[in-house]
This record gives C-alpha cells, sequence and structure tokens, in this order.
C-alpha cells in the first residue's frame, strides 16, 4: 500500500506483516502493529499504540497522553514524544532526533540499543538498562530525571538541571560537564573530556575522572557515597573553587586538592597514586625449602587490592603489619617544644581477606607553628583496615595561650613562658608524652621540651646538661622493609640563654631538630616523626606517616596448571599429560600407581624436570602395563626437588575396560614379550584372592627348571621380574599353580 492512511474515528488494528510504504496516522484507541516493513511517518493520537517487531523506516511522533510505542525491532528515522507519552525500546534506535517533551517517559532496556545523530533535551524521564549513544549534547532540564543503570555515551557536553542517577552506570562525556545549581548527579563510572563546572552535588559512588579543569564554586559539593569502598575523583587540569569536598559517607580519594578553597570534611585524602605504593621482595631458604617476602610499603593513601593468597605456587605462612601516623609539627618561640611522632601500631601476625580492595590512609605530617600564639598542627591519623594510630601532637609556643604541647600518638613538647606556669607537655596514647617547659640557673636560661617518641618521652628542659636543649623522644626501629629503619621519633625544642644549644631531634636527627636550617628542622620523611620547634620562622614540619605490610610465603618447587589422564582402549595403555606454570629447583616427577582403591602405591615409572622455568612446561608419560581384569586406575605425581624434599599433586582416576579372555588361562603376564624391565603377573579371575598363596615354576626350552617361587601374587611378580632380567633371550614356560589347578603360559624373552 502506498499513500496515507488517517484514522480519526472508530479505533482500528493495522498489521503489516509485508512492506507498507504509506504515512500512517492513528486516532483514539488504535493499534498498528508492525511485523514487516514500514515505511512512512506515524503520527499516533489520542492514546493510540504502535508495535513494532519488525522495521521502521521514517518519523515517528506520540501526541497525547497514554500514546505508547512499544519496540524490539529497529526503528530509523525521529521520534518526537509529547504529552506524557511512553516509549519502551528493547531492539535498535537509530535516531535523527528525539524530542523528549515533558511527561515522557522512555524506558530503553537491558538489550535496547540508541543512537541519536543530534543533540537531546530532556524534559520527562529517561530509563537506560541497555546503550545510549548521542552524537551532540545532552541536557536534562529542570523537572526532568535521568535513571541509567546501563551506559551512556555523549560525545558532546552534558548539562545538568535536575537529577541524573547513575549510581550503577557508566557515564562518558566527550565535551565539557555543566551541574548546575539544584542539579544532582550520582555515578558510580564516569568520564568527561573536557572541562567541568559544579555548582550543585556530585555524589561519587565509585569513580568520575575529569580530564580537563575542574572548578567547584560556592555552595557546591563533591562527596563520597558509598561507605563500603574508596571512592575516586582525578583531575587532569587545575583544580579550583570554594565548593566543598566531602568524605563523611565513605572514604573520598582525590589526586589534588583544589585551590581558592579549603571546605574538607570527613575523610578526604590525597590518594589514588601508584607511585604510593613500593614493593620489594625477598627471597630467602630455610630448612631446605624456599620462601619469599613481600613487602609493601604505603607513603601516602591510596588503596590497595589484597594480593590472593592462593597465588599458583606459592602459600601464604604470615602477614605482618606496621602503622605509623603523622609527626606533629614544632612549636615557635625561644623555649617552645618539639612536634611529638606519629602513633606507631606494630601486628606481629594480622589476618587478611585476599581480593579485597580497601583504602590504605597514610597522615600526613602537622605544620609547624607560625606564631607564638599557637601551637604546631598535630599529624593525621594512618588507617589501615580497622586499626587507626593517631596523628602526633603539636608542640607548644610560648604564648602563655599555647604553652602546652598537644596530646597524639606521641605528645608535643611544652614551652616554657615566663612569668606563667610552665607549659606542660601532651599525652601520648600511642606512644609517650613530651616534655615539659622549664628554665635553669643561670638566670636567663629557658628551655621548652622535646616532643614525644615511639621508645621514650621528651626530653625535660634541661635535658642532659644545663646548656642543651631537651631532645626528641627516641623513635623505634623496625626491620619490616627489609632494612633498620627508625620510625616515629619526637622534634626537639628551642632555648634561650648564655652557652645554650638546641634540642636535637629524637634518635639522632631522625625527629627535627630545633631552629636547624632547611630539612633537619622537620621530621624525616614518612617516618612519622615530629618536627622540632623554632626562635623564629616556622616550626620544623613533622613528617608524614607510613604502613608496611609484609606477607611471607612459602614457594612450591612447582605450580601444576593441569594434570589429566586418557586410557586408550585399543593399545591398553594410560597416558598421563601434565602442565606446569612454573619450576623452582625441580628434580623429577615420580609416577605413582594404585589399583587397590588408594591403599598402596608403586612407582611406575619417573620424568626429570626442567629445574627452574617461569614459562609453562609439558609433560607426558605412558604406563602400558595395565590390568586386563579391568576398574578404576589411580595415579599421582610425586615431585622431587634438588634438596631432596618433595610434594604430591593431586590424585586422579581412569577406569579400564576388562579384556575378556578366549583361551580359557586364568593367568596372564605382561609385558610378552618382555626385554628384562618391570614383569606382572596376574589373575584374570575377579573373584580371586591378592592374598592367596600360588606356586610358579620357570622353565626353558629344555624342560629344565629353572625357578621355584612361591607367595602371594605381588611378590611373585617381584621375583620372576628379577629371574627373566638375568636369564638369556629366548623361550621360556611359566608354571602357576593355584590350589588343584595348574597352567602354563609361554613367555618370549627378548
Amino acid at each position: 500500500m502506498s499513500g496515507a492512511l488517517q484514522n480519526i474515528g472508530n479505533p482500528i488494528t493495522i498489521n503489516v506483516y509485508g512492506s507498507n510504504s504509506s504515512a500512517l496516522s492513528l486516532g483514539t484507541g488504535s493499534t498498528l502493529n508492525v511485523f514487516g516493513s514500514q515505511t512512512g511517518n506515524i503520527t499516533s493520537n489520542n492514546g493510540a499504540d504502535i508495535n513494532n517487531s519488525g522495521t521502521i523506516s521514517g518519523n515517528i511522533i506520540l501526541n497525547s497522553s497514554g500514546a505508547s510505542f512499544n519496540n524490539s525491532g529497529t526503528l530509523t528515522g525521529a521520534l518526537t514524544m509529547n504529552d506524557g507519552s511512553d516509549v519502551v525500546n528493547s531492539g535498535i534506535f537509530n535516531l535523527s532526533g528525539l524530542t523528549f517533551n515533558s511527561g515522557s517517559i522512555l524506558t530503553n532496556s537491558l538489550s535496547g540499543e540508541i543512537s541519536v545523530s543530534a543533540s537531546v533535551s530532556i524534559n520527562g524521564l529517561l530509563n537506560n538498562d541497555g546503550n545510549i549513544s548521542i552524537t551532540g549534547n545532552l541536557t536534562s532540564n529542570g523537572g526532568s530525571q535521568l535513571d541509567n543503570s546501563g551506559n551512556l555515551s555523549i560525545s558532546g557536553s552534558l548539562t545538568n538541571n535536575s537529577l541524573i542517577n547513575s549510581d550503577s552506570g557508566a557515564i562518558n562525556v566527550g565535551g565539557n560537564l555543566t551541574n548546575n545549581g539544584g542539579g544532582i548527579l550520582n555515578i558510580v563510572s564516569g568520564s568527561v573530556g573536557g572541562n567541568a563546572t559544579n555548582n550543585g552535588s556530585i555524589n561519587i559512588n565509585g569513580e568520575l575522572a575529569i580530564n580537563g579543569n575542574l572548578t567547584i564554586n560556592g555552595g557546591s559539593s563533591i562527596s563520597a557515597a558509598n561507605d563500603l569502598q574508596p571512592n575516586y575523583l582525578s583531575v587532569g587540569g587545575t583544580f579550583s573553587g570554594a565548593g566543598c569536598l566531602n568524605g563523611t559517607t565513605g572514604i573520598l580519594f582525590v589526586d589534588k586538592f583544589q585551590s581558592g578553597g579549603s571546605c574538607l570534611n570527613g575523610e578526604v585524602y590525597i590518594g589514588g597514586n601508584p607511585d604510593c605504593l613500593e614493593l620489594i621482595e625477598i627471597p630467602y631458604m630455610s630448612g631446605g625449602e624456599d620462601f619469599v617476602e613481600r613487602i609493601y610499603i604505603f607513603r601516602c593513601s591510596t588503596d590497595w587490592t589484597i594480593p590472593d593468597s592462593s597465588i599458583p605456587g606459592e602459600i601464604l605462612i604470615d602477614a605482618e603489619v606496621l602503622i605509623v601516623a603523622g609527626g606533629g609539627g614544632g612549636g615557635r618561640g625561644p623555649s617552645a617544644g618539639g612536634g611529638g611522632a606519629g602513633g606507631l601500631l606494630h601486628f606481629s601476625t594480622y589476618s587478611l581477606s585476599p581480593g579485597t580492595t580497601i583504602p590504605v590512609i597514610v597522615g600526613a605530617g602537622g605544620l609547624g607553628s607560625t606564631s607564638a600564639s599557637s601551637r604546631g598542627a598535630n599529624g593525621g591519623n594512618s588507617e589501615f583496615i580497622s586499626d587507626v594510630a593517631i596523628g602526633g601532637g603539636g608542640g607548644g609556643s610560648t604564648n602563655a595561650s599555647a604553652r602546652n604541647g598537644n596530646s597524639g600518638g606521641s605528645g608535643g613538647g611544652g614551652a616554657f613562658v615566663g612569668g606563667s606556669p610552665n607549659g606542660a607537655s601532651g599525652t601520648g596514647s600511642q606512644g609517650n608524652g613530651g616534655g615539659n617547659g622549664n628554665r635553669t640557673s643561670p638566670p636567663g636560661r629557658s628551655f621548652g621540651g622535646g616532643g614525644g617518641g615511639a621508645d621514650g618521652n621528651g626530653g625535660l628542659g634541661p635535658d642532659g646538661s644545663a646548656q642543651a636543649g631537651a631532645r626528641g623522644g627516641n623513635g623505634r626501629v623496625f626491620g619490616i622493609s627489609g632494612t633498620n629503619v627508625v620510625y616515629a621519633a619526637g622534634g626537639g625544642g628551642t632555648s634561650t640563654g648564655p652557652g645554650v644549644s638546641q634540642g636535637v631531634g629524637g634518635s639522632s636527627g631522625v625527629g627535627g631538630t630545633a631552629n636547624a636550617s632547611g630539612n633537619s628542622r622537620n621530621g624525616q620523611n614518612n617516618t612519622g616523626s615530629g618536627g622540632g620547634a623554632t626562635i623564629s620562622g616556622a616550626g620544623g614540619n613533622g613528617a608524614a606517616g607510613v604502613v608496611i605490610v609484609k606477607q611471607s610465603f612459602r614457594i612450591l618447587p612447582v605450580d601444576f596448571l593441569n594434570f589429566k589422564v586418557d586410557f586408550n582402549d585399543s593399545n591398553r595403555e594410560v597416558v598421563l599429560f601434565w602442565t606446569t606454570a612454573k619450576e623452582w629447583n625441580n628434580s623429577h616427577f615420580e609416577i605413582e600407581r594404585s589399583t587397590d582403591n588408594t591403599r598402596t602405591w608403586q612407582i611406575i615409572g619417573s620424568v626429570n624436570g626442567i629445574g627452574w622455568s617461569d614459562i609453562p612446561q609439558e609433560y607426558i608419560f605412558t604406563d602400558d602395563k595395565i590390568s586386563i581384569s579391568g576398574g578404576l586406575i589411580y595415579y599421582r605425581l610425586k615431585q622431587v626437588d634438588f634438596s631432596d624434599t618433595f610434594s604430591y599433586s593431586k590424585t586422579i582416576s581412569v577406569k579400564s575396560n576388562s579384556t575378556s579372555s578366549n583361551s580359557g588361562l586364568s593367568w596372564r603376564v605382561y609385558p610378552n614379550p618382555v626385554k628384562g624391565d618391570k614383569f606382572t603377573l596376574e589373575s584374570l579371575d575377579p573373584s580371586f584372592n591378592q592374598d592367596e598363596e600360588i606356586f610358579v615354576t620357570l622353565i626353558n626350552t629344555s624342560g629344565s627348571r629353572l625357578v621355584n617361587l612361591s607367595g602371594k601374587r605381588n611378590s611373585i611378580s617381584d621375583l620372576l621380574s628379577e629371574e627373566i632380567r638375568k636369564s638369556k633371550p629366548g623361550v621360556y614356560i611359566l608354571e602357576i599353580t593355584e590350589g588343584r589347578k595348574v597352567e602354563y603360559i609361554k613367555i618370549l624373552k627378548l
């Protein structure tokens, strides 16, 4: 049919099975079902329905509330949705335009594919469980909503003035992102190729990567939205604005903080940087076995997927963890206190859940004081799973209001303030307290206290002599990183008066030394040590903390990728195949077989190993001495290394078929002919008692009886093997006596 068909009156149903090139206009209650091919525009008025499982080439206009379009086929053209119309797509839309007016609902199901080669403005509700690709811009206007659990790709820019829920889907924007005031963007996975401006709320339930610049203006926020995992914001360009970064509902890692604002709430950290982590591997041998220690050193905050303890070829023995918080900053003034060390937690054994991704938080060092009326800042906490090391306390300064050192992991030193009580030291909850401020004779000498360290209190002023300023408390030595390192030493206090010297940082300068020049005033990097106090300028900064995890593994000499067997009935042989992923100190494999349900095992051969290899190696062994009585045969591999230690593979089995005998014999020998290797005598009677005594005689062709043997079948086989091996090539007769029954078997020795 060609031309145009307009339905104005009574409801009708139109079914297109073949091909129709007419334009269609549907009236009240009408239905169009397309099973074949429809070419031409379609207009749905007054609640008419369109169902397409074929192909439609043309534009579709839905003009009224109740008008619907259900598509499981293909539409090529433009789609206009007006006045609360409803579209469900489980097929393919190739759209030259999409008009999405107020009250309309478009649902793209899991199997749905929508591509639009134009910009789109949403004024209704868009539900996407499938894939949508827009070549142009996307604007979500006020009062609209976009729910995305599939994939949404926008080549242009995204502007949001309403609510976009994509906390179980992905949004990729090629251009810019603008989230205006009142706009809410919930996202689990997103990327922006250009710049981003936020005037509303962005909630990250996973990660958002912005390649260009990010501006978060005052009153806006970017927040972590999942407290069960780390959440990430990365910015490739500049990051500016007075908006807030929130880590109150989960941890938010950012790769940089914004300039022009300092609104940080909750757990917001610089992190997600792979350079935070250093891995050291230390192989060693103990008791003839090989081991490796893997040491993970975290120097800034990041996430970490705990390595799987079932790494092929390795067995996890134990784990050890050291957590050190950031050190406190030093105070300021002529008799100011040093910064306290960060708290230190050490666990000689630690339970880890392999495969779990966790945040690893490394506390920053506290800044040194820049004013006599303010203390040094406390260091940041370090966290690993549920264990928290407390940041070190800042040192006191020489204004009466700031004379006391702060409490922390280890306490900051107190300052001496003339005419006022001496400054008290801060207490240490996971270390030691700092020293108090003090003065001595002759008059005019005054001293600030040293910051506390992990292994000792900060020195009191004076410490050791009437001339030396108070030293910082000593740190603690650990070799968990592969070498001995001092962690968590306190900063030294300043002193003033005739002949005095300044306080040295704890552990001979691991903590910051008072009034020293340059970095010597700061705690040593990533030791969690306190900063030294200063008379002028800024007090020494506390050092950032560190988190160290050491896992110890026993290395298996061989890692089996597979081990399988195959029974070849025609040749009556079993072929064993195995592959190793890697080999370490591997001498050889011994092949063991059991025919009595694994009660006893017999070595049936050996295969040399490669020795050392990091690439897969394949092996094969053929067992051609298979009982003709049939049944289950079990095999295992005994791997032996060069130090004679060994381990077993898994046990596998194969069923061999029985072979009937037309000779009437109850016994057989194999192999036959025999070259002098292992020789087996076997009963063909399934009811034969293996513990029954039998008698055998080996006879040559001249009739001479060479040997008479008696015993159980297994022992007879072993003795016969030895006799056959010593015999000359030729034909022999084996006489077998079982009770009153006698049988003869001819044997050919090659």
